[in-house]
């Protein structure tokens, strides 16, 4: 069973985090072993194994940040990095832990960095975010524009459920 670590800042009701929450919910009912790298304190329930779970999905594996030395022993196959609000630092470690783990950088802004430059391909949103990209030097040869998952209609039903729950 291939393993994916979706990593993002959040988890919150945005597009970077509906798209990472799409994706990395997409690999798991696709059979897949996927799990989450939070790179910013989130509040969840625990599950039988005492990891962090998604509040709606409850297979959904959460990593806090201070799991980061504990995933070069889970061995990710594929990392999937939503690169916005991500430190570098933290990339640089979790890179260098994974040597042989592909790397994807799911440029939201389409912009060259760290994240583009050390990923083994970029996935870019639309033609226009690859002009922005080269634009401002990025120099990754493994492109792929992949258009949006983002699903406004799952944003307003999460809306609602965090409603509901307040």
């Amino acid at each position: 069973m291939k393993k994916v670590l979706s990593v993002v800042c959040a988890t919150n009701i945005g597009g970077v985090e509906q798209t990472s929450d799409i994706l990395a919910t997409g690999f798991l009912e696709e059979s897949f072993d996927s799990r989450v790298l939070l790179t910013e304190p989130q509040q969840f329930g625990l599950n039988e194994n005492n990891q962090l779970v998604h509040p709606f999905k409850k297979k959904l594996v959460i990593f806090p940040l201070s799991y980061i030395d504990k995933i070069k022993l889970w061995k990710p196959d594929i990392i999937i990095v939503h690169d916005h609000a991500i430190d570098n630092n933290i990339l640089k470690k979790l890179y260098s832990d994974n040597k042989r783990a592909k790397k994807f950088c799911f440029s939201v802004w389409g912009k060259k960095s760290f994240c583009s430059e050390n990923s083994d391909f970029v996935l870019l949103l639309t033609e226009w975010s690859y002009i922005l990209y080269k634009k401002t030097g990025g120099r990754n040869k493994n492109i792929l524009i992949t258009g949006n998952p983002y699903d406004i209609k799952r944003t307003i039903k999460t809306y609602k459920k965090s409603i509901i729950k307040y």
